[in-house]
């Protein structure tokens, strides 16, 4: 299925996409290793170039964006968009006010935020979305609502732009939103793990510790206090409810992200490797070192 996009998203999404075919030139960043949206990489610092790129046009504040261009009469349209909170993996609506005429259609898109390099061919339906929306009367009022399902993307932070579809009356608005997960209570589908095999330490959770949006890592020798920082000998363990939680080299857990598009950087020259769902990253020749344990339990529904 296609959705319509007008003339501003396509400039908008071109120039992102020619970011992330500069990303994938060989030139750029080396990603070692993929996984389901995973990226491993000891070239961080080129990927982090084209971070900033994409960004919603100035104007736009937290969840609340107001955007509005001007039709060939010259008549000024604009769409007020509600404010957003999160949106829901699965199903995701949106309303606001408009001065658009009843019955105008509308377009919306959702794509994530997180640009990275992507092997050919690429399944893009977990990282973008489109559906529909409509411009409708409600006493004196003339407001506007649509949906998304969103039921294939990866839990993150996206962009959303809602723009008009079929009229000659052009407007658009644009905002970011996190998307964000049902946590199961029970385990259903899980990759086993053989922990025996592990070299790692017991881990210690704390359940106070809740999940936040997080794309960006990076293993450093001395961390700062950045929750995209990890230690040398950290482990990362993504449990079966699809949350990613963060341990130090003593096992003691200190920060957890939900399960999403993830950018690694680590040291230059590492050796990586992958083996029955558990990533290492080591230093000095492989196992050597161990530097970054990342263990895969978590099973998408698609997988």
């Amino acid at each position: 299925m296609t959705f319509p996009i007008s003339s501003r998203e396509w400039r908008i999404i071109f120039l992102c996409s020619l970011v992330v075919l500069l990303l994938a030139y060989p030139t750029a960043a080396t990603v070692q290793w993929t996984r389901n949206g995973d990226y491993v990489t000891d070239d961080l610092s080129s990927l982090l170039t084209g971070e900033g790129a994409g960004n919603i046009p100035a104007g736009t504040e937290g969840a609340v964006a107001i955007s509005s261009v001007i039709d060939t009469d010259r008549n000024e349209y604009w769409l007020n968009l509600s404010p957003i909170r999160n949106g829901k993996i699965g199903s995701f609506g949106v309303m606001g006010t408009t001065n658009l005429l009843p019955e105008t259609n509308l377009s919306l898109n959702v794509f994530s935020n997180a640009f990275h390099p992507t092997p050919w061919p690429y399944d893009w339906s977990h990282e973008r979305a489109g559906g529909h929306g409509k411009v409708f009367r409600s006493g004196s009022k003339t407001l506007f609502s649509g949906s998304v399902n969103t039921s294939r993307l990866y839990p993150g932070e996206y962009y959303l732009s809602i723009s008009t579809s079929d009229s000659k009356a052009e407007a658009s608005v644009f905002t970011t939103i996190d998307m964000i997960p049902t946590i199961p209570t029970t385990p259903g589908r899980m990759h086993a793990i053989n922990w025996s095999r592990l070299t790692i330490p017991t881990l210690h959770t704390f359940d106070s510790i809740r999940p936040g949006i997080n794309s960006w890592w990076k293993v450093v020798r001395n961390p700062r206090l950045n929750k995209g920082d990890l230690s040398y000998g950290s482990v990362i363990y993504c449990a079966w409810d699809g949350i990613c939680r963060v341990y130090d080299k003593d096992g003691i857990q200190y920060y957890a992200a939900y399960d999403g598009v993830s950018i690694t950087g680590v040291p230059s020259g590492s050796c990586i490797s992958d083996d029955d769902n558990v990533l290492t990253v080591s230093l000095d020749g492989c196992n050597n070192k161990i530097v970054l344990t990342k263990i895969y339990e978590h099973m998408w529904d698609w997988e």
